[in-house]
This record gives C-alpha cells, sequence and structure tokens, in this order.
C-alpha cells in the first residue's frame, strides 16, 4: 500500500485521491501484515516510506479476534519464514462424535471434550486457554513470526483431529519458504484431588506409530525450550513430572510438525487457579512461551 494512490470510480466518473506535497507537511499512517502501524510525520522521509533512510518508528496494534478457524497473520523480517500454529485448547462446547486416535487407527475417541474449570474462580479452560493463546500471538507478531490461530474466538467447532490437520498446513516444503514450523497446544489441568499443582509439558513418545514419533527429539526440546521460561516469568511452580509422554492424545498424533501441550496449571489448585485468573499471570505467561519458542527456532537459523 504504500506510495500507491486508490482509484475510485463512481458514475462514470474517475475520481484520483491525490496528496499534495510542497511545502506541506504530511501526515500518513498504514496498516501492514503483523499488525503494525508505521507513521511518517515528515515529508523529508524516503521514497520507502522511511524517515531519512532509516525504519521510522512503528506501533504494534493487536488485531481484533477473528471468527472461525485457521487465521493466518503474516510475519515480517528476517522471522516471517518461521510459523507458530496456536492451538488454544477447547472450545466453548464438547463434541461428541468420534475420531481416529491416529491416522490409519481403530482406536476412536471423543472429538472434542469441554475442559475443565476453575474449582474457585469458576473460569472455564477454554477461556483461560484463548486469553493467554491471544496475548501469544501479538507477542510472536511483535517479534514478525508468523502466526496461525486454530481460533480465536470460543464459539467454534474444530475438532482435535481438525486442529492437528491445521497446523501441518504449515509444515516446511517444497511449495513454501518456511524454515520451521511449530504447533503449541494451550491447555490447563484439572484434578480431583486440589493438592496437585504447577505447569508441566506434555509431548509423543518416541515409540510413537505416527509420524510424530519421528519428531520426538524435536517434541521433547520443543518442551523444555518453553518449560523453564514459562514458570520463570509466570511464578507457576513445576509440576513433579514436568515433563510427561503419552501417545493417546489425538491431537498431538495426527500433527507433523514437531508439536508440544503446555498445562498451564492446575485450575482444581486453589493458588494455580486464583494466579492463572490474573492478566499479569496471562501476559507473563505469553512472553515465557514466546522465548522458549525463540530458544527452540535458534537452532534453525
Amino acid at each position: 500500500m504504500y506510495g500507491k494512490f486508490k482509484v475510485f470510480k463512481k458514475l462514470g466518473f474517475v475520481f484520483v485521491l491525490s496528496l499534495v506535497i510542497g511545502a506541506l507537511s504530511v501526515s500518513c499512517v498504514e496498516v501492514i501484515p503483523g499488525g503494525f502501524e508505521t507513521g511518517s510525520s515528515d515529508a523529508s522521509g524516503g521514497e520507502d516510506g522511511t524517515e531519512n533512510g532509516k525504519d521510522a518508528e512503528s506501533e504494534f496494534v493487536s488485531p481484533e479476534p477473528a471468527g472461525g478457524t485457521d487465521i493466518f497473520h503474516e510475519g515480517r523480517g528476517e522471522n516471517k519464514n518461521f510459523v507458530v500454529v496456536i492451538d488454544a485448547g477447547h472450545q466453548d462446547h464438547a463434541m461428541n462424535g468420534t475420531e481416529p486416535n491416529g491416522p490409519g487407527s481403530d482406536d476412536m475417541k471423543m472429538q472434542l471434550t469441554s475442559g475443565t474449570q476453575g474449582v474457585y474462580t469458576n473460569i472455564p479452560e477454554y477461556e483461560l486457554t484463548l486469553d493467554v493463546s491471544l496475548k501469544l500471538r501479538d507477542e510472536l507478531l511483535k517479534e514478525g513470526y508468523t502466526v496461525v490461530m486454530v481460533r480465536e474466538t470460543n464459539d467454534v467447532e474444530v475438532s482435535n483431529v481438525e486442529r492437528a490437520l491445521i497446523a501441518n498446513k504449515y509444515k516446511p516444503s517444497g511449495d513454501n519458504d518456511y524454515i520451521c514450523s511449530v504447533n503449541i497446544r494451550v491447555h490447563a489441568n484439572g484434578f480431583d484431588s486440589p493438592d496437585m499443582r504447577g505447569a508441566l509439558m506434555y509431548c509423543s513418545t518416541a515409540s510413537n506409530p505416527y509420524a510424530i514419533g519421528e519428531l520426538f527429539e524435536e517434541c521433547y526440546d520443543l518442551s523444555m525450550s518453553i518449560l523453564e521460561p514459562y514458570c520463570e516469568l509466570t511464578g507457576m511452580p513445576q509440576y513433579k513430572s514436568p515433563v510427561m509422554y503419552g501417545d493417546d492424545m489425538t491431537g498431538t498424533n495426527w500433527c507433523e510438525i514437531p508439536t508440544t501441550i503446555i498445562e498451564l496449571g492446575f485450575m482444581s489448585n486453589k493458588e494455580d487457579d486464583i494466579l492463572m485468573a490474573t492478566d499479569e499471570f496471562r501476559l507473563n505467561a505469553a512472553v515465557g512461551i514466546k522465548q522458549g519458542i525463540e530458544n527452540f527456532f535458534s537452532q534453525y537459523r
């Protein structure tokens, strides 16, 4: 859009929107991919929208949440070809149909559970995970990463298999320029005992029979990269077994890119539940997860 004029046709006449450049000082603002507004308040700036040949100051503008699924936010600069798919766990209703636990599996599982909720705050898991996920989206977009949101609202209908297939669309291949893509599944725990607390990561095993099994090392590295900065910034303790392994997660078994689940904390524990309800925690959670993702991406540069 930079440096271009818009031409509008109406009733057979052509009106050209033009700018008078001379002694007058002008101001222009343009929203560009990634949620940035770039402005120049001096007509002496460079021809490419920069001031004196240098990048003008840019201010991030958080995109409004979009309806539907598979919401693509294009990155910018040197991080553009690093892709983060964010799957905010659950939605505002369960899906009671069944789907295979993995490609070709005869083990049929529920399409999507309703998730847990805060025992003390009554906040549904799907609301918590979406808020943290949107904040994570913004932190990544600020750094120029390409971000794909499985959902940005609660009133969607997308099963575990469908979530994984969205992530698989952004697998690096000869058809795109992606360097590395990861899938971050954001969840929170619940348990019968109120004593269990802390964050943990959940990834597939090395013996997983599906494609994700071949990515065990990457999934483990991704998990470990995220856990430490997340806990450090939020003050959430690590669960006694900070990384758990299993091949029973449909939304992971169908994935073909490095994938991990972060369990933010236990909504059945009073301390965790109250902590996770605060805006400060949720922003710090997003920043911590972002730092972990960047640590993981650093090996591909």
